[in-house]
């Protein structure tokens, strides 16, 4: 353009929509390794389930995020991406009380109903994709109630059982009752 004494054209919007891509990119891949790292999460049984492995996990990829630049972090995609990942990490100590020895068929069932979400709980078929397609995070107050409920269940349960227990075994001795000598 110099050289036919044309006017420089201005690539200032080219430029800094090349270097927004370059920011999104950054995102999008630890989007993408977040996103695959829950899906194999999800595959996990329900009977397998090891909460520390996923909240190390979320926690690697939380940390991840924040090692990023300032202005990525300040993109509006970034923020949900963040509010994903905290939200997710949100759910772990859900999970692990859903998997108290307290909770029943019951609970579930009260479980499914006050959220609306259906699942198949056959122990070879519940895998954690339907915890995570409960959606939990919105759900936050009754899986507290439902699973404090259940631990008192379970502590009465067994309050009756040890009852039941001592009085098994205390021996009464019967005499007859005579009136007089």
């Amino acid at each position: 353009e110099k050289l036919f004494d044309i006017e420089v054209a201005d690539y200032s919007r080219f430029l800094n929509a090349r270097e927004e891509f370059e920011r999104m990119h950054v995102v999008y891949k630890l989007f993408q390794a977040q996103k695959l790292a829950r899906e194999s999460w999800g595959k996990t049984l329900w009977a397998n389930l090891n909460t520390q492995a996923l909240t190390d996990g979320i926690d690697s990829f939380l940390r991840d995020f924040r090692k990023l630049s300032k202005t990525i972090r300040q993109m509006p995609i970034s923020g949900v991406l963040e509010t994903i990942m905290k939200q997710f990490r949100n759910v772990v100590p859900l999970l692990a009380n859903l998997k108290h020895e307290a909770m029943r068929e019951c609970h579930w069932k009260m479980l499914m109903t006050k959220t609306s979400k259906n699942f198949d709980m056959s122990p070879n078929v519940f895998t954690l994709n339907n915890m995570f397609s409960m959606e939990l995070h919105k759900y936050r107050e009754i899986v507290e109630e439902i699973v404090l409920n259940a631990i008192k269940e379970l502590a009465i349960e067994q309050g009756v059982k040890d009852i039941a227990n001592e009085w098994e075994t205390i021996k009464f001795t019967v005499i007859k009752h005579t009136m007089g000598t």
